[in-house]
């Protein structure tokens, strides 16, 4: 009896439905049939544009005169119709009339096409062509690992529903970026392949009725710990103040005051987030601090200028996980000379956010013996505590669990960092003392074992699925988001990969009453994470034994140093030990028994001089010595006998680099003044008698295996022999191109100097002869010189090699930097012509949680004559820019100091460089 009523309620609603597809229209046309009103279609393009990054920018764009969707094949993955097709999608039949925006045929722009279509061009089979397209061109949008991906893997589960093809059940979801491994030379690749923490493990959503485990029952991390015992012998360093109030397996960060953490602050915000949009694809500042400063009712410049200097000796942050960006917990501690002054102060700044914060109610309670006072908003956008810890430390949090984690701390029942060995050996290698420190990171071995460990791993991976659901919810709600319609509770997600509790609609996004929103998801520390599933478990384990696998002995603690003073910007790193498999370790066996030592490194003012520590006796010298012997078998000598600890190669200032800015086509410049390089390979010399003997031998070789190709001559300066090696008339008639090519070395028993610059070998002989006349010894390092930051690896550099690296690489540079800039526009566009009352950039800041920044420097307006948004420093697809004059690919106003040191199976590297220009 009850099937009747389904019947007939199943037949309304495929009527219903049926009656609305009924009043759709769709239309598929090859581009070359349209009737044009106005311009012309280009012809396709040539070949070599293809392979421009800007090309990949130049999606052919539709623009319709009333409501409806428009959009052009295109011939890239054989799902779409062949040739370019226009297909059309209006929700009633009618003429449509419009333009379409294509590429020229030389890809330096695009040309406005207007057309006509008729109403009787509509037919039912157009409808699988446009969903078609639409699938394939949402999908790559989804994949092009730029902005909106959340926004156009929705459009194209949309358009799936009409594809009948497999691929559109199987769209996936990344919803995590992975460290990026920026400069293996920086230091940067040790935190990222120590860490690790972009390896999720990857865990399936739990089935319904899987059983579960405890978490405790899993094993963690079980490599041992490094023995601190010798490396700490009779070492008693002083220790920062607030060490005692921090949990031992929570990372910190010590600041000597408050001008020193608005000073680091103010330079990350300022140089670094400019030069990591350079290097990272997706174009966008999560704006981390500005959430965090929210959520705690505080802004930090604001505080400094209220508080003063006086008032705070020492702060540091901490937290129990370092997942900011996506939302963490955590908790800055102040050292204050007045306690009961700075708690007045801060609570009457958290009572001025309460005030503007719709719903915020104040809140008091205990964690332990620790009282504190606080306000919470209903969606934890704001949500901070304020506490004592003991007399001489009070905190301001954004969650009771870390407040509960450092009252266990005040109260004996957790270890506090400051009895940890390795803070011991980290504030003994940084004192705490050194006027150029501005803070201290400690990354303690348990701190990283517990990242690493089963809680917290599966934590994470769960709520990373969550905030894939989330985002994929605001894409899906987006027009009732944008509308203000909040009310009701927010549908299921179509995903359901994990839990997500009771949802609601909030201002900036779908809540989880488990997971939080998307720009303050709830962190690890507060989840429920006591039982797991099988696979869950058993999926750990495996990602567990994979990454332990890493270590051969025992894990490793982390520590970072940060200066911020005037103009200059420092860093030093500690990761000991590296990785079993770290990409450093053909540095580390190549330096062995090694080191650069400052004295013998010929350091002057050079535009960038780049040292490496080698040890002739190690493994690959060998192997390269015995490759070079086989091609010179009649060579008899030890052919690295003569090497000392060190080889570099370094540039000199000199007016080729003038010209070279000069020229207007550097790149032609270059390849036609190779010959006048002022640049040099030099190697340290351990003994000049088997030198001369390599030298010989190398001669008579050349000679036998070339003859009458080259030109020795011995020539002079400053009593110092040196030669010249160039083509013999016969070889310089059989090229032009070498006519004037000389090599010129210089061998003495401290140098072997090789270089296509003869004045430049000279200034090396002036510099040798001014060491020799400073009276034996060894020789001085110059005033002018940079120190050196490293004994295995060096680096120091001038910012005018910078400007001319810029220079002559500008112009490979830029079509990358427009293809950036122009990555931005298609999220925009969509939001621009889906809420033209609406500003798109604050559309997906507010429900995507990320500000699109043009990388350039610009920002992103609207082109009303092309109908796009548009960089105003690059322009767009359809009228590009030339970057301004002024734009400098690489920031910096002054030299730039790195250095490499493996020790102790670990590595530390520092690096020093002037303020960024702007």
């Amino acid at each position: 009896m009850t099937a009747a009523p389904f019947r007939i309620s199943f037949f309304v609603t495929l009527l219903l439905v049926s009656s609305s597809f009924a009043d759709e229209a769709f239309f598929d046309l090859p581009l070359e049939k349209l009737q044009i009103t106005a311009g012309k279609i280009p012809e396709p393009p040539q070949s070599e544009v293809l392979s421009s990054p800007t090309w990949l920018a130049m999606t052919p764009y539709v623009v319709l005169e009333g409501a409806g969707e428009a959009l052009v094949s295109q011939e890239s993955d054989g799902v779409e119709p062949a040739g370019n097709h226009l297909v059309i999608h209006l929700p009633a039949k009618r003429d449509v009339s419009g333009q379409i925006f294509l590429p020229k045929e030389d890809g330096s722009g695009m040309v406005a096409v207007s057309f006509k279509v008729p109403a009787t061009e509509a037919n039912d089979a157009a409808r699988q062509a446009f969903y078609n397209v639409a699938f394939a061109r949402y999908t790559r949008q989804m994949q092009s690992n730029a902005a909106g991906a959340a926004w156009f893997r929705r459009r194209a589960m949309e358009a799936g529903k009409f594809v009948n093809r497999k691929e559109a059940d199987n769209l996936t979801i990344n919803a995590r970026a992975t460290l990026d491994d920026i400069d293996l030379f920086s230091g940067n690749q040790a935190l990222a392949e120590n860490l690790q923490l972009d390896r999720l493990p990857p865990m399936r959503a739990d089935r319904p009725g899987a059983r579960t485990v405890e978490i405790s029952s899993l094993a963690g991390i079980t490599v041992a710990e490094i023995d601190w015992k010798p490396l700490i012998k009779d070492k008693a360093p002083a220790l920062d103040p607030l060490a005692n109030c921090i949990p031992a397996d929570q990372h910190a960060i010590f600041f000597h005051d408050f001008p020193s953490m608005l000073s680091v602050a103010d330079e990350l915000d300022r140089t670094a987030s400019p030069f990591l949009q350079m290097v990272d694809v997706r174009t966008e500042d999560a704006q981390t601090r500005q959430r965090y400063e929210r959520q705690l009712g505080l802004s930090l410049s604001g505080l400094g200028r209220l508080l003063g200097p006086g008032l705070i000796k020492s702060l540091a942050v901490t937290g129990s996980d370092p997942y900011l960006r996506s939302g963490g917990d955590v908790a800055i501690i102040f050292e204050p000379s007045n306690l009961n002054v700075l708690q007045s102060l801060l609570s009457a700044q958290i009572a001025l956010a309460q005030q503007r914060t719709p719903g915020a109610k104040s809140i008091e309670g205990a964690a332990g013996s620790i009282q504190y006072k606080g306000v919470q908003s209903p969606d934890h956008a704001l949500q901070s505590f304020v506490a004592a810890l003991n007399d001489h430390a009070l905190v301001i949090c954004n969650s009771l669990a870390e407040l509960n984690r450092l009252a266990d701390v005040q109260a004996g029942k957790t270890p506090a960092l400051a009895t940890l060995a390795e803070y011991t050996f980290f504030r003994d290698r940084y004192k705490i003392t050194d006027s150029e420190e501005s803070a201290l990171i400690i990354l303690s071995d348990a701190t990283i074992r517990r990242w690493c460990g089963p809680r917290w791993r599966i934590a994470d991976t769960r709520r990373t699925r969550a905030a894939a659901e989330l985002a994929d919810l605001n894409a899906k709600l987006l027009d009732r988001l944008v509308a203000g319609d909040l009310g009701g509770a927010a549908p299921a997600s179509d995903w359901n990969l994990i839990d997500l509790g009771t949802l609601s609609l909030t201002p900036r996004g779908v809540n989880s009453t488990i997971y939080g929103r998307l720009d303050a998801l709830t962190p690890i520390s507060e989840l429920n994470v006591d039982q797991v599933s099988e696979d869950e478990a058993a999926m750990y384990g495996r990602w567990r034994d994979t990454f332990q696998s890493n270590w051969r002995n025992c894990f490793d603690p982390i520590a970072i140093r940060l200066g911020a003073h005037g103009t200059k910007l420092a860093a030093d790193f500690t990761v000991m030990p590296l990785i079993a498999g770290t990409e450093y370790r053909q540095f580390i066996e190549l330096t062995r028994g090694a080191k650069i030592e400052a004295a013998r490194a010929d350091l002057h003012d050079s535009l960038v001089h780049i040292a490496l520590a080698i040890n002739p006796q190690s493994a690959p010298m060998r192997q390269a010595a015995g490759i070079a012997a086989q091609f010179a078998p009649n060579v008899k000598v030890d052919l690295l006998g003569w090497l000392g600890q060190s080889i570099s190669i370094y540039a000199d200032p000199d007016p080729f680099w003038d010209e070279l800015m000069k020229a207007e086509k550097p790149d032609q410049f270059l390849e036609k003044n190779l010959v006048r390089l002022p640049v040099a390979l030099r190697a340290d010399v351990s003994s000049g008698f088997k030198l001369t003997a390599f030298l010989v031998a190398l001669h008579a070789f050349i000679d036998q295996s070339a003859p009458g190709m080259t030109v020795w001559e011995n020539l002079t300066y400053k009593d110092q022999a040196y030669v010249k090696i160039s083509p013999s008339a016969t070889a310089r008639g059989q090229n032009k191109e070498i006519e004037n090519a000389a090599l010129y070395y210089l061998a003495t028993g401290e140098q072997w100097l090789l270089t296509p610059s003869e004045a430049l070998l000279r200034r090396a002989i002036d510099r040798q002869v001014e060491r020799q006349a400073a009276g034996g010894g060894p020789p001085k390092i110059p005033e002018s010189a940079q120190p050196i930051l490293g004994s295995s690896l060096i680096h120091q550099s001038d910012a005018k090699i910078y400007d001319l690296f810029g220079r002559t690489m500008r112009q490979d540079f830029e079509p990358i930097i427009k293809q950036r800039a122009w990555s931005n526009l298609p999220i925009l566009n969509e939001f621009k012509r889906r809420y033209p009352k609406e500003d798109p950039l604050k559309v997906y800041e507010r429900f995507f949680q990320t500000k699109l920044v043009d990388p350039a420097g610009g920002t992103y307006t609207w082109n009303d004559r092309w109908q796009t948004m548009e960089s105003t420093t690059c322009g767009c697809p359809a009228q590009p820019k030339p970057l301004p004059e002024d734009f400098v690919i690489f920031n910096f106003s002054g030299r730039a100091n790195f250095g490499l040191t493996f020790e102790d199976q670990g590595l530390r590297a520092r690096a020093e460089l002037e303020r960024a220009r702007k």
